[in-house]
């Protein structure tokens, strides 16, 4: 399964990645998660990797990570400019904003589309310095480069493996 399209009326071929394909396609080769189904909030762990349907959006999801019971921390681009594009995106990419938001509050926003629970074991104290180190640290946003599922997979270590994956991947035809 490639999880890779090509952009509609890019000059230069853009790939857009499918996020939640792609989070897929790692977790068959490594086996890295579960998908579970969670009928209300206190049923989401820390190190559960949560996947939000955007609005207007169907290939892709936002990505958000519980990392303490009740709490996600989740990486947005800033949008900076009137017309709506985001400053320095075609150089290294727009302002990246890191939150921290309750459960509760995400999901009165935004619809859940799957919860994956790794399939490993979590280090509690590791991933609350990482989420520290992350709220005091500037952050780029590239869709493609850079985005929310990079940065919940480089909080649980995993950001290389992903990686690799969408680079081993081919692009789908465009019709």
């Amino acid at each position: 399964m490639s999880f890779l399209a090509s952009s509609q009326g890019s000059s230069d071929g853009l790939k857009k990645v499918v996020t939640e394909i792609g989070l897929l396609e790692l977790n068959i080769r490594q086996h890295l998660f579960h998908t579970v189904t969670c009928e209300k909030d206190e049923d989401v762990q820390p190190g559960d990797v949560l996947l939000f349907d955007i609005e207007n959006k169907t290939w892709f999801k936002h990505a958000a990570l519980c990392y303490e019971p009740g709490l996600i921390i989740h990486k947005i681009g800033v949008q900076r400019n009137p017309d709506g594009s985001q400053e320095g995106e075609e150089k290294e990419g727009a302002i990246g904003e890191v939150k921290i938001d309750g459960i509760k509050r995400m999901l009165e926003q935004r619809t859940l589309f799957n919860v994956f629970r790794p399939n490993f074991r979590i280090q509690l104290e590791q991933l609350k310095r990482k989420v520290t180190a992350a709220m005091n640290k500037r952050h780029i946003y590239h869709l493609l480069k850079d985005n929310c599922i990079h940065f919940v997979l480089e909080l649980l270590g995993m950001r290389d493996e992903y990686d690799e994956v969408v680079s081993e991947a081919k692009p789908l035809k465009q019709e």
